[in-house]
């Protein structure tokens, strides 16, 4: 402090913090340079000038003032956390676009039920995509979408790549799973270990590549609920499968933005794990049952 004037840190530090409602990782992903980047150079390439633009799931605002700032006519967006609508409100206001822009303090299937959003939106943004791609609301938000665009309605991701590969690490495992600590059995804790998939940093854990990397699933927004599908896994080393390492590619237009586990994102990776290890077999081929939630299930493929 100089003269008796406190710099905006300085203030900041002397505010009360409420507590928090919205995830910490809107932190990460708004400082991740490399998203950013490839969201914009999607916006910009899309051809949104004098369009009128759906968003669902503002965050802080950062994509809605992309969209407007890119020429975007209108852009309507919606937000359900209160925090969050409050935070992008102030955000926007104190941009150039506040009047091109519409916060909706509402999930979107509310909105969409209130009239809030016109029907056949020119286009429809959302970036409401976790680790293993489903766990944010993606079959809501489909069935949402579905409801509210016409057949000239773009819709920004056009299509999400799910891929995963088998692995072999106790250390992933044990993320999820316990059993005797310093002699003493605390496996019953396992009655609540995470079923379909979790978070995980894979570069920070050892783990043994058992599989070749295989196309899960696609995701397209104006599809329904996929059923449960099927994988086949070509297993080149031998071990014990503990689960699956799993990582998307969701396509706006020629651009990619991926949690691939080469790929310097704000995404973790997601594991997801057998409930008991199984023992692979180098040259065979094994199949994977994987749920609409991301459950997998493992066996021989048949012959």
């Amino acid at each position: 402090m100089q003269d008796g004037v406190m710099s905006a840190i300085e203030l900041s530090l002397t505010q009360p913090l409420g507590d928090r409602t919205f995830p910490t990782w809107h932190f990460a992903m708004l400082n991740d340079a490399m998203r950013n980047g490839i969201m914009e150079a999607a916006i910009k390439s899309a051809g949104i000038a004098g369009r009128t633009v759906f968003e669902i799931g503002t965050g802080a605002g950062l994509t809605a003032i992309m969209l407007a700032r890119c020429g975007a006519d209108r852009v309507i967006t919606c937000e359900m956390n209160s925090q969050l609508f409050e935070i992008a409100t102030e955000i926007v206001r104190s941009s150039p676009y506040e009047q091109q822009i519409t916060i909706i303090n509402k999930p979107s299937c509310d909105a969409i039920n209130d009239g809030d959003i016109p029907f056949g939106p020119d286009f429809i943004f959302t970036e409401t995509i976790d680790c293993g791609v489903v766990d944010e609301g993606f079959y809501n938000i489909s069935h949402d979408i579905q409801r509210i665009s016409s057949a000239e309605t773009q819709v920004l991701p056009q299509n999400i790549q799910q891929f995963g590969f088998l692995v072999d690490s106790e250390q992933i495992s044990g993320l999820n799973a316990v059993g005797l600590v310093n002699g003493i059995d605390v496996s019953p804790l396992n009655r609540y270990s995470t079923r379909y998939y979790f978070p995980v940093r894979a570069p920070l854990y050892q783990y043994k590549t058992l599989s070749a990397t295989t196309h899960l699933r696609q995701y397209i927004y104006r599809h329904t609920m996929p059923v449960q599908s099927h994988s086949n896994f070509y297993v080149h080393s031998e071990g014990w499968c503990h689960g699956m390492l799993s990582y998307f590619c969701a396509h706006f237009g020629h651009h990619v933005i991926s949690n691939d586990v080469a790929a310097a994102s704000h995404w973790h990776q997601a594991f997801h794990p057998l409930r008991h290890p199984v023992k692979l077999i180098a040259g065979e081929t094994y199949r994977a049952a994987f749920s609409p939630f991301g459950h997998l299930m493992l066996d021989h493929a048949p012959s």
